[in-house]
């Protein structure tokens, strides 16, 4: 769980309160580098809220580097503008060495939505990432879909929307357990897919039957868009 006290945290979910189980204890905690500059202002007498890493992380078992782990990959939410990576496979014996890496970019905002993790049709597992919400409105929205191993760009996929971008969602819709389409919303009331067909990544897109256009819009009933 993401707190605002800089710093994701994990915890023994396991019942119990005995040795054996050591149910509720801290087993450790991350504090992402893109806030690690803004923890220095939670000594000051004057300090006032702010945000740090209250996004929600996404966990889930990967297979990388020629073995199975788990993966947990969180985001600063209002707090910044990264998403990071850390391989919690034996959660008691937690170093440095678990973190595995830390994402940002120029055209990412505040990372407001959960990013996924999944199979990808080119024999990875990826992390799903939208550009999020901006202080002011982006030129266009971007969708990144990172490698789960060191989290380099597989494929940047620029949508035609000045609106900011909520959680991405991926599918598999033909039921082979990787994922082949990604949703995402954003506040201007655009619903965008993008399909991951076949194994090159290049090809990976807004489907041309779609053009440039939104897959739905939603609307009141003046026609007034309705933020997603």
């Amino acid at each position: 769980v993401g707190a605002n006290d800089g710093m994701l945290h994990g915890f023994d979910a396991r019942v119990g309160t005995t040795a054996a189980t050591n149910g509720g204890d801290e087993l450790f905690a991350y504090v992402p580098n893109s806030v690690f500059g803004n923890l220095i202002e939670l000594t000051d007498p004057a300090y006032s809220h702010r945000y740090y890493v209250d996004g929600t992380p996404r966990v889930s078992d990967v297979w990388i580097s020629g073995s199975w782990k788990t993966m947990v990959v969180g985001t600063t939410g209002a707090g910044g503008k990264s998403v990071f990576a850390l391989d919690v496979t034996n959660p008691s014996s937690m170093s440095s060495n678990s973190v595995m890496w830390e994402f940002s970019h120029p055209d990412m905002g505040y990372t407001m939505g959960q990013p996924a993790l999944v199979a990808l049709p080119n024999e990875k597992f990826g992390v799903i990432v939208s550009s999020g919400y901006h202080d002011n409105a982006p030129q266009d929205g971007k969708v990144w879909i990172l490698d789960a191993v060191d989290g380099s760009i597989i494929r940047q996929i620029t949508l035609p929307t000045t609106g900011n971008l909520g959680s991405p969602l991926a599918s598999d819709t033909d039921y082979n357990q990787v994922a082949d389409r990604v949703y995402v919303a954003d506040t201007l009331g655009n619903v965008w897919r993008i399909d991951l067909s076949g194994s090159n990544p290049s090809s990976w897109g807004i489907p041309s039957s779609l053009g440039n256009d939104p897959l739905f819009v939603a609307k009141d009933g003046n026609g007034d868009r309705q933020a997603i």
